[in-house]
């Protein structure tokens, strides 16, 4: 069932696009004063003071809503894959199986914030058949091999190809279920080519998506299987001084 607030902020966030433009009041209230000179840890400030709370924590990022919200902001201190859905999702034609994406604001370095609709955890065993059947579709499957592709020859050493599962499905507020993350970058190999000083693997990321990687929770995941924590965040910064 759909709650009686989330109707009244549908059709808000159906508004938000008039003409192929943003509608500015509701696009200022959402993004409540982000701004592209923030880094993402002054970002989440700035949403924790217009009071949004967090409602998600993953291996990348972190989702935050305003209570009664039918939007979200997630914002990401680095995650090539997700970037790579997101602005497929904004330039591409909509589909019912992939969540609704209102902007893409980017932050200092490479961090983004990503305004969408808010969903909410599906049913496994639905979640489950859902992910079965998205093949069933050959236009949509075509697009989901599309970004597999491209991000496969963008991030040719730390891919990590698809990721289509139930753990990437959400619900929207009528029921209807989302693929949130279909792609995604190895978090391991990341931390791999850390330890091993792999400058040629690292060469995939920028500098800064590099130095964004502790900020994440993938990098705490990952990393708590190996010793010398520190040590590892200093390689970070070591692998950018000169060389002679």
């Amino acid at each position: 069932m759909v709650r009686a607030d989330a109707l009244v902020l549908h059709r808000r966030a159906s508004d938000w696009r008039r003409n192929g433009q943003v509608d500015s009041t509701a696009y200022a209230q959402v993004m409540a004063g982000l701004s592209g000179d923030l880094s993402a840890s002054a970002a989440r400030q700035q949403l924790e003071s217009n009071g949004y709370v967090i409602i998600g924590v993953g291996d990348w990022a972190t989702v935050f809503a305003r209570p009664g919200d039918l939007s979200c902001v997630r914002l990401v201190p680095v995650d090539p894959a997700y970037r790579l859905f997101a602005e497929d999702l904004l330039t591409g034609p909509s589909h019912t199986s992939f969540p609704h994406v209102h902007e893409l604001l980017p932050l200092k370095g490479d961090a983004f914030a990503v305004v969408l609709e808010r969903l909410w955890p599906a049913d496994e065993a639905a979640a489950q058949l859902f992910c079965d059947r998205l093949s069933d579709d050959p236009a949509l499957w075509s697009r989901i091999a599309g970004l597999e592709a491209k991000g496969a020859e963008r991030y040719p050493h730390l891919w990590g190809g698809l990721d289509i599962r139930p753990g990437n499905v959400l619900s929207d507020a009528t029921g209807e279920l989302k693929l949130i993350d279909p792609v995604f970058l190895a978090g391991e190999k990341v931390v791999d080519a850390l330890r091993a000083v792999d400058r040629v693997s690292l060469s995939d990321l920028t500098r800064s998506e590099v130095e964004a990687f502790p900020d994440i929770a993938c990098f705490h995941r990952v990393h708590d299987r190996y010793e010398g924590v520190e040590e590892l965040k200093q390689l970070i910064a070591h692998l950018f001084w000169p060389t002679a």
